[in-house]
């Protein structure tokens, strides 16, 4: 624009300055022909403005979606995370009452197998030393308390190795 501009000046002082030459043939022909380019580059200028502020305004706007689903991602994780500990502490709650009844009914059901089975021993005379009796109960007591029994892909022969 600037060239046009400075070509149009130098124009007009030659046009003043050299009156002699023609001057039908510059003003019919070169400067409608420059005055065009000008608004021509003009309007190509102005349509680049537009264009370049739309892409930014589309831009921002997918950056403002992004960062809405990350935070909205993380807002329902956290909720997510603390149900799941609700749900958690609830089920170890149950597990812990559950799990004195069934200390309660295993200790029961053992002093009565070691009723019955002193009775037995008494009538075979083979006994199972005590020390042991106590070893397998706690064994047990700890196999429930680790909760071994709820693993994936039990099945009853490793249950009973275990």
């Amino acid at each position: 624009m600037y060239y046009i501009d400075r070509f149009l000046k130098v124009d007009q002082k030659l046009d003043e300055q050299f009156r002699y030459l023609s001057v039908e043939l510059p003003k019919k022909y070169d400067t409608p022909n420059l005055l065009q380019e000008k608004e021509d580059i003009i309007n190509d200028l102005k349509n680049r403005k537009t264009t370049l502020y739309v892409s930014i305004g589309i831009l921002l706007l997918i950056l403002l979606l992004i960062l809405y689903l990350y935070y909205k991602a993380k807002k329902t994780a956290k909720e997510h995370r603390k149900i799941a500990q609700e749900l958690i502490q609830s089920i170890e709650n149950k597990n812990s009452k559950s799990s004195d009844i069934k200390k309660e009914l295993i200790e029961s059901k053992i002093s009565e197998q070691t009723e019955t089975e002193t009775e037995i021993d008494n009538k075979t005379t083979k006994a199972v030393p005590e020390d042991v009796i106590q070893a397998l109960i706690k064994e047990l007591e700890d196999f429930e308390n680790k909760e071994h029994f709820l693993k994936n892909g039990i099945t009853l022969a490793s249950l009973a190795k275990t």
